[in-house]
This record gives structure tokens, C-alpha cells and sequence, in this order.
């Protein structure tokens, strides 16, 4: 049983009305207004009371035979994985919602394209998990794939509702842009992004201290990126700082000692401005990483793959007891771990579920096939993309259960 709420660092700035530069600021804003009228206990009831009604429709749609939906259920209801989401202030409960949500939109736009009302819907729910995780990003990329590869013999029924998806999509963070626009300057919104690419790359930085740009062009050029390659060059003599642990801890993005917010601070970068670097360490890390393409699988993607297995999560410091102490007069009552077994846990059950699926492949169902792919996507996007941590995966579980289970169900 999961008694009481838990959270970790991550919570400290998502019940912080901040701009969007380290957090997308959907869950933020939603955190924030729960815990201001609700409580922190309004967050967990709101959180879970939306992934039981998201499941429930998802195994009402997609599991027709009542043993299985019955068996499914209780799978989900016993899960820990998403019963810890459920219970913390972390983003993942209310965006494995979304997902799920939007896969179910997905099946029904699948089954019959001329839904446009459903299609416009779904890039509205696509926008609004944007706001929750970037992550979203990767399930728009599924739902088109999804589509063409249902409809690819009759491709010009799904341009049009694949236009009104990705309208629908732009339209949901339209109110975003405009705010950051008028507020900062810029129509970005998404500094996240170069930073953990950045993030990604910098243990390779050593490698080639200048990014490909001569000595003299960096020290006479007065752009965001030469003041930045600067800031390493003086950086990396003083710390010996650009490390793979650093990388698996994500201290080059949110570590007041590191190179990155060092810089932004020392330079009193405004928000328009670390939108603008944001873009140039993406620059950089792409040149790193396209240089050292081997090195690159070799020291960061495989190991980041098994990163999870190795070592358990310290879910939060006493920096960040403390300020949940001094503002809601509460601590984790059982202070947990994500640990690797359960990571091994996922993995096993992950083939499980595709092995149940390749079995039953003669009678697959699209909603099935929808889930199978997102899950293939998902992980390998994950474990290129950012730096792995068990909880990563755990978002995974509740996702292959249903697929489980709905493989395995006759139709």
C-alpha cells in the first residue's frame, strides 16, 4: 500500500508558478492552483481520480471480453508504478493520462479519418501534453505515423485530418507563444530542449574545446555562443566537471556550479536570451555529437540504456524537505527509491507483452497496434534523447499492461 504524498526535487519548482524554461508550465500552473485551494492532497485526488476515469474508458473501448477488462482492471488498480504517480507531485500521472487519452482519440480517428471534429480534438489534446511534458512531442510524431501507416494506399483522405492535428496542436500552445511574445520577446517557448541536448553532449566537450569554431572567430565574435564557448574554456581549466556522471545526473542543466547556469547568471541573461542560447546549444551539442558519433553510442547511449539497472534514485535532498516543511508543513512519510528491480520489472514485462502480441498478430487490433507503438517509439527516443531515470520506464508499465492484455483479448 502507498500511504501519504511523495515528492522530489522536480516538485520544489512544479508548485512554483515560474516560466517555462526548465518545466513545461501546464503541470506547474496545475499543481500550483490544486495546492493553493485544495492542498497538497488535491493534487493526489484530482491526479488519480483522472487516471481512473482515462482508464477505465481506454480498457472500456479496447478490451471487449468482460475477464479480461475485469483482469486488466485489476492490474491497474495494483500497479505500482502508477500508483506512485498517482501519489506524487511529479507531471507523469497527469501526462500517462494524456497519453492515454490521446491514443484513444487516435484508434477512433484510425478507424475512420472522416472524424474531423476527432482530429482537430486530438491536436488540442496533443497541445495540451505538450504543455504538460515535451515529451508530447514524440506522441505527435506516433499518431502521424499511426495514420500513414493505416491509410498510406489511401493517403489523400488523411492529409486533411492530419492538417487539422497539427492545427489543432499549434492552436493549444498559441496562448503560450503570445504570452512569452509579449512578455519576453520571443515566440519560443521551449528552452528545455537545447539545454538537456547540451546536457547530453557535454562530456564529449573536452574532446573538441572550441565546437569547430576557429580560436580567433570565438574570442573576436561577441555572440551568445563564443561568450558561452568562453565561459567552458575557463570552466573546463578550472573543474574537472564534464564527466558521464554528470551528464546521468543532469547537473549541466539545473547546477548553479556548472558551466550553463553559471553563465547565465554571471551574463544576467533575460528570458529572450537563454530562449536564444537554448538554440545554440543545440547547435553545439549536434556538432559534438555528429563528430563523435561512435563515442557518443558508446559512452552515453548504451550505458544510459542500462544506467537505470545500476543504481537507485535519491528522490529528494534536504534542501527540498525543508521547503516543503516551512510552506506545507509536511514531509514524505515514507521516503522511497525508484529502484532498478522494478526497471527490470518493466523490461521483462515489455517483452512479455510484445511476445503475447507477435502471438496474437493475425487479429491484432488497432488499438493494440496503436500501443505497441508508441511503446517501441518511446523508449529508444527516451534513452537517445535524455538522460534515463528508472521513473522514465515506470511510465511505461500501466501502458503495457493494457497492451498485455488487449493482445491476448479475442475479438
Amino acid at each position: 500500500m502507498i500511504l501519504g504524498i511523495h515528492y522530489e526535487d522536480d516538485s520544489f519548482g512544479y508548485l512554483q508558478l515560474q516560466a517555462g524554461l526548465y518545466h513545461p508550465p501546464g503541470y506547474n500552473l496545475f499543481a500550483s492552483l490544486a495546492a493553493r485551494f485544495l492542498g497538497l492532497y488535491g493534487i493526489v485526488v484530482l491526479q488519480s481520480g483522472l487516471f481512473a476515469l482515462v482508464s477505465a474508458l481506454a480498457l472500456l473501448e479496447w478490451v471487449q471480453n468482460s475477464l479480461f477488462r475485469g483482469l486488466a482492471a485489476l492490474l491497474l488498480a495494483a500497479d505500482y508504478a502508477s500508483g506512485i504517480f498517482c501519489v506524487s507531485i511529479l507531471s507523469e500521472s497527469v501526462f500517462l493520462s494524456e497519453t492515454i487519452l490521446t491514443l484513444i482519440l487516435l484508434v477512433r480517428l484510425g478507424n475512420n479519418p472522416a472524424q474531423l471534429k476527432t482530429a482537430a480534438l486530438l491536436g488540442l489534446l496533443l497541445g495540451a501534453s505538450y504543455l504538460t511534458r515535451y515529451a508530447a512531442t514524440l506522441t505527435l510524431l506516433v499518431a502521424i505515423f499511426y495514420l500513414v501507416l493505416l491509410h498510406w494506399r489511401r493517403w489523400r483522405q488523411i492529409l486533411f485530418p492530419i492538417f487539422l492535428l497539427i492545427a489543432g496542436f499549434q492552436l493549444a500552445i498559441l496562448p503560450l507563444k503570445a504570452y512569452y511574445a509579449h512578455e519576453f520577446g520571443t515566440w519560443k517557448i521551449n528552452a528545455f530542449s537545447g539545454m538537456n541536448q547540451w546536457n547530453n553532449a557535454a562530456y564529449l566537450y573536452p574532446e573538441d574545446s572550441y565546437c569547430g569554431i576557429s580560436e580567433s572567430e570565438i574570442f573576436d565574435s561577441q555572440s551568445l555562443k563564443s561568450r558561452f564557448i568562453v565561459h567552458l574554456l575557463d570552466q573546463n581549466q578550472e573543474y574537472g566537471i564534464f564527466n558521464l556522471r554528470s551528464t546521468f545526473t543532469t547537473a549541466h542543466i539545473h547546477d548553479p556550479n556548472y558551466p550553463l547556469q553559471s553563465f547565465i547568471r554571471q551574463e544576467n541573461l533575460s528570458t529572450q536570451e537563454i530562449m536564444q542560447l537554448s538554440g545554440e546549444l543545440s547547435c553545439i551539442s549536434r556538432h559534438l555529437i555528429l563528430k563523435y558519433p561512435v563515442e557518443h553510442l558508446t559512452r552515453f547511449i548504451l550505458p544510459n540504456l542500462l544506467h537505470p539497472f545500476q543504481e537507485s534514485e535519491k528522490v529528494a535532498f534536504p534542501e527540498t524537505d525543508l521547503w516543503f516543511q516551512e510552506n506545507f508543513h509536511y514531509t514524505n512519510p515514507h521516503p522511497f527509491n525508484w529502484n532498478r528491480y522494478y526497471w527490470i520489472l518493466a523490461f521483462f514485462l515489455l517483452l512479455v507483452s510484445l511476445g503475447l502480441a507477435i502471438n496474437q498478430r493475425k487479429r491484432l487490433g488497432r488499438a493494440t497496434f496503436a500501443l505497441m507503438l508508441y511503446i517501441l517509439a518511446y523508449l529508444p527516443a527516451v534513452t537517445i534523447s535524455a538522460a534515463m531515470f528508472q521513473r522514465y520506464v515506470w511510465f511505461l508499465i500501466p501502458l503495457i499492461l493494457i497492451f498485455g492484455v488487449s493482445s491476448h483479448d479475442k475479438r
